[in-house]
């Protein structure tokens, strides 16, 4: 007895020196099932991992000398129907006396293909979810495997587990010093591509790489979104990815970035007008320079999780893009900073010499002596006055990044509530025409950010400061009408006449009682007579008084129409002969139904 317990004793110790002078895996795995088979009974073993997902278990290795003169064995079984699901469950061996007669299929077929009878099923190691390694022995005949034999091998199997476990966690470290190291070579890769102003594409192409997932780069200064290769789920072509984040979804996407998932790092954005059925689950990483939100990272991992590391490459991610917005935004804020000025002086004459202006233009590169259009976006009264501020830089950052797309010197400044914008031509004689398509860009860009429709004004040609200045002021008085009555989205120059947007800027107490002195005692009589003398008055000044044309459009005789001009001459004073009367009147029918929004007087009735 003591002989048999030092042999078992000294093989422990043999198998403990084997399987523990290898680091790697598989070698360890070779080892373990070569060490159990070096004393009798046990002639062959095999180690098994067991997959419920998939519902077999698969051979990692099999020790077995007479394996070259057998037929070829399996190498997977189903779980149905095995015990080797069960033992690693109960964490406990399985003790299998005579393979050929026992009621596992597997077993039987196997024992008769590789001549073996007994067999003893032990868990080496298990995982979360039912998977690990299970051992097995088998003896070429049937042998009584007694508690002393048994420990024997739960001992060799404890042992082995230890040592597969050690190899698994040298493993696991070894790859998380590579990839710590890989992280902390990708923060000096990413400053090197943020020196080299890497493209928005290139970028988002970049993060995708290091990451192992597509990536949206957004960037909040200039209201874009850019990707690169699309998710799976979109089941979508990369020209039509980029399509959609760059122009359909681009808007939705910056939304979600300036929001910073709303508290969620896991956020669903839904897509249905653009696909049925699209939604994109997205994780949200926003990218902060000095307390501001500029940009943000979305991360597509389709189900996978990061961890730590992979939170580490992320990390330097948004610090590499925040470094690239944040030269943008110095940038962007001292050009921006520097037209107000020059603007500011210009429309409030800031400058007394041409040459001034001139020298000040020069240095910015600001053509004002060539053919040049004043465009102006003017905010609806709906932003408040304590938002106005940071909404107008916000707007003049990124209207200024969608210019600098285009062929075309542009210029974007604030002056006072507004934001201007000059176009000039290519050269000394073209004609200032911005592209068809740019106006309207420029009001959904505006009316994307502050929710609510911009006035827009195109201004003449001009081509002088002095030619500007006064383009800045007409475009006041005009946004100053449109305010009044109402109105927003685009004004064309020839959209008021020049008496209406000089009345834009006088009190419109003062408006109402020029009306009213002229216009109250008509009015007042065709409310309480149900007469039409105020359509009457301005259908003949429309026709420049004369009678037939007037009695035409009214539908009347001639002779009526005679005896309403003679009712307003002799009841209301008014001589349609002078023209200085007339132009009073003409003025006031034209603020009462336009500038005052009044309703039109005079309805159905009858002549008194």
């Amino acid at each position: 007895m003591s002989s048999r317990l030092g042999d078992r004793l000294r093989r422990i110790n043999q198998i403990a020196s084997l399987v523990n002078s290898s680091a790697d895996p598989k070698d360890v795995v070779d080892r373990i099932a070569l060490a159990v088979c070096q004393q009798p009974p046990w002639s062959t073993s095999a180690i098994m991992k067991v997959e419920p997902d998939a519902g077999y278990s698969v051979l990692v290795t099999r020790h077995d000398p007479f394996v070259a003169s057998r037929q070829p064995l399996a190498d997977r079984w189903k779980l149905d129907g095995s015990p080797t699901r069960k033992v690693l469950e109960t964490g406990k061996p399985i003790v299998i006396p005579d393979a050929l007669e026992c009621e596992y299929p597997g077993y039987r077929e196997e024992a008769r293909a590789s001549d073996y009878r007994t067999v003893v099923l032990l868990p080496l190691a298990s995982s979360p979810g039912g998977s690990g390694l299970v051992m097995s022995v088998h003896a070429q005949n049937k042998v009584e495997v007694d508690p002393d034999e048994l420990r024997f091998l739960e001992t060799v199997a404890h042992l082995a587990g230890l040592a597969i476990a050690r190899v698994e966690h040298i493993e696991t470290q070894r790859n998380l010093t590579r990839r710590l190291e890989h992280a902390l070579g990708v923060y000096s890769m990413l400053m090197n591509r943020v020196m080299d102003d890497v493209s928005p594409v290139a970028m988002a192409a970049l993060a995708a790489d290091l990451l192992g997932c597509p990536v949206i780069l957004v960037d909040l200064l200039g209201n874009r979104a850019t990707a690169a290769a699309p998710p799976a789920e979109a089941k979508m072509s990369q020209t039509e990815w980029e399509e959609l984040v760059s122009v359909h979804a681009r808007r939705r996407l910056c939304q979600v970035a300036r929001d910073g998932g709303a508290g969620d790092l896991i956020v669903e954005v839904a897509l249905p007008e653009i696909r049925s059925g699209l939604t994109l689950t997205m994780q949200v990483e926003p990218v902060v320079v000095d307390h501001r939100t500029v940009g943000g990272l979305l991360l597509l991992p389709g189900g996978r999780t990061f961890d730590n590391v992979d939170m580490l490459i992320v990390e330097a991610l948004r610090f590499a893009v925040g470094v690239q917005l944040m030269r943008l935004l110095v940038r962007v804020g001292d050009e921006a900073a520097s037209f107000n000025d020059f603007f500011g002086r210009l429309f409030d004459r800031g400058w007394q010499t041409p040459e001034e202006i001139g020298m000040r233009a020069s240095r910015l590169g600001i053509a004002v002596d060539r053919p040049a259009r004043l465009l102006t976006l003017a905010l609806p009264d709906s932003v408040r006055a304590a938002d106005r501020p940071k909404i107008l830089e916000r707007i003049q950052h990124a209207l200024a990044r969608i210019l600098a797309d285009g062929d075309r010197r542009a210029i974007v400044a604030v002056h006072e509530r507004d934001i201007v914008l000059l176009w000039t031509g290519d050269d000394a004689t073209a004609e200032a025409e911005p592209p068809p398509e740019l106006p309207a860009r420029l009001q959904h860009e505006v009316e994307w950010i502050v929710s609510a429709r911009p006035i827009l004004h195109v201004g003449a040609v001009c081509t002088s400061p002095e030619q500007l200045r006064a383009a800045r002021t007409d475009a006041q008085r005009v946004v100053a009408l449109a305010r009044r009555i109402g109105r927003s989205g685009r004004i064309g120059e020839a959209e008021f006449d020049p008496v209406a947007r000089m009345l834009a800027t006088a009190e419109p107490a003062a408006i109402r009682e020029f009306v009213a002195a002229r216009l109250g005692r008509i009015e007042a009589h065709d409310r309480a007579h149900k007469t039409f003398y105020i359509e009457t008055l301005g259908v003949l000044l429309d026709t420049g008084v004369r009678l037939q044309p007037a009695a035409d459009r009214l539908g009347l005789h001639i002779s009526t129409l005679r005896y309403r001009v003679e009712r307003l001459r002799s009841q209301f004073g008014l001589d349609l002969q002078d023209p200085a009367q007339r132009f009073g009147l003409e003025l006031a029918l034209r603020l009462q139904s336009g500038l005052l929004n009044g309703p039109p007087a005079g309805s159905d009735g009858s002549d008194e």
